[in-house]
């Protein structure tokens, strides 16, 4: 993994890995939920940086739904396997978090950490201050779910830190941290959470596409 990878991280327990000490479960809701989902990828908008992102986007949906769905998000992101990194942890350095969709495609672990691989959708809004996730964590080969859930926060970045404030889950505890460390460009997202002095599990995020070129089912705005 080259130093000047950016990389995102959901760690699987602050909170995740209290849920997955649990048995696993699925996120609550059984009948199908309105989804949203991006056809293909908006390549104009991410050669031409952050300023064609936002002139390139059209309004954005609604996508908040009450818990336990919490939001209509489809996940359609690939499965990925966690990878053990020995090099030092890289810094993150902040910057604007572009609007849209993301699909996690990499994440590493430093120091101690418990191996957990992704299969995760992030839709991004507000001008990056509400992050809609769904989709899974995985065992560390990326064989196996191990949690299931949909959550929405509020987020307020400060420097390279980015706090999150959860307001829905399907799933208890939120499988979310109250803060991640972060690095953004116009075509990825990192996110880092840190479970003690150099362990880290750091996912990172690429952009798919504008949330206003997919539309939502009926019912899902």
């Amino acid at each position: 993994m080259t130093a000047g990878r950016m990389r995102v991280e959901i760690e699987r327990r602050w909170p995740l890995v209290a849920v997955l000490a649990l048995a696993p479960q699925v996120a609550c809701g059984s009948s199908a939920a309105p989804h949203l989902d991006v056809q293909g990828n908006d390549a104009a908008a991410i050669e031409g940086g952050s300023d064609s992102l936002d002139a390139g986007c059209g309004a954005e949906p609604s996508l908040g739904i009450p818990s336990p769905t919490c939001n209509a998000i489809a996940n359609g992101a690939p499965s990925v396997a966690f990878t053990a990194e020995s090099a030092a942890l890289p810094a993150f350095t902040g910057g604007q978090i572009a609007d849209g969709l993301y699909f996690a495609t990499d994440v590493v672990g430093y120091g101690t950490v418990t191996p957990a691989g992704r299969r995760l959708t992030l839709a991004v809004t507000g001008g990056g201050t509400a992050f809609f996730w769904n989709g899974q964590v995985l065992d560390g080969t990326a064989e196996d779910i191990e949690e299931t859930f949909a959550a929405n926060a509020t987020a307020t970045a400060s420097g390279s830190t980015l706090t999150l404030t959860t307001t829905c889950a399907s799933v208890s505890p939120s499988p979310l941290p109250p803060s991640m460390s972060y690095t953004a460009s116009t075509t990825t997202l990192a996110l880092a959470v840190f479970t003690g002095a150099g362990n880290a599990a750091v996912t990172t995020y690429t952009w798919q596409g504008c949330l206003s070129r997919a539309p939502l089912d009926a019912g899902g705005s």
